[in-house]
C-alpha cells in the first residue's frame, strides 16, 4: 500500500471491513486492494483505479477434482476438464478455482454466488474470458494467472480502466527474511 502512498508510513494505515466483509483502507474509498496465501507464500494486491482481487493455491493441494468440480466449474469447465487427466487436470481445476476466488474478491462478494455460473474460458494465462449472469459481471474486467512451477500459481482479477494483463507479477520460491 505504501509505494501507491509513499507519504503514508506503513504503521499508520488503518483498515476496516465493507458491509460484505471485503476489508478496505479506511476513510480511502479510492483504494482496493486484495490479500492471499497458501503454503509458503502470502501476496497482496492494490489499486487506486478500479477494484482488484487476487487468489493462490500451492500447486501441491491433494483435491478430488472430480467431486469438488459439481459444485464449482460451470458446464464448460467441467467439459475442459473432461479432457484432462492427472496432474494436468488437477492444475487446470486450480486455475479454475484461483480465478473465481480472484474474481470473487474483486467484486467483495465472497464465496456468496453460485460458482458453476460463473465461467473462465483459459487459452493462456494472459488471454482469460469470463461468462458469468448480469448480476455478477462486472464491466471492463481483466485476468491473469502467474506461476511459480511447481510451487504456486496466482490469479489477478481487475475491474476497471487498468488491464490485469499489464500488472507485472512475479513468484519466487527464494525465501528471504
Amino acid at each position: 500500500m505504501s509505494d501507491l502512498e509513499p507519504v503514508t508510513a506503513p504503521r499508520d494505515w488503518q483498515f476496516a471491513s465493507l458491509a460484505s466483509g471485503k476489508p478496505a483502507v479506511a476513510g480511502r474509498p479510492d483504494l482496493d486492494f486484495s490479500l492471499t496465501h497458501t503454503r509458503g507464500l502470502v501476496a497482496c494486491a492494490a489499486t487506486k483505479e478500479g477494484a482488484i482481487g487476487i487468489d493462490a493455491e500451492t500447486d501441491q493441494r491433494a483435491i478430488e477434482v472430480d467431486q469438488l468440480m459439481r459444485d464449482v466449474c460451470s458446464p464448460g469447465e467441467r467439459r475442459d476438464l473432461s479432457t484432462r487427466e492427472g496432474s494436468d487436470k488437477t492444475s487446470r481445476f486450480l486455475d479454475f478455482w484461483t480465478l473465481k476466488e480472484a474474481f470473487l474478491k474483486a467484486g467483495g462478494l465472497g464465496i456468496t454466488a453460485d460458482l458453476t455460473t460463473v465461467s473462465f474460458n483459459l487459452v493462456g494465462d494472459r488471454d482469460i474470458a469470463l461468462s458469468a449472469p448480469p448480476d455478477l459481471a462486472r464491466p471492463n474486467s481483466s485476468f491473469q494467472i502467474c506461476r511459480c512451477p511447481g510451487q504456486w500459481r496466482v490469479a489477478l482479477a481487475v475491474f476497471g480502466e487498468v488491464d490485469a494483463r499489464d500488472i507485472e507479477m512475479s513468484l519466487s520460491a527464494n525465501r528471504s527474511f
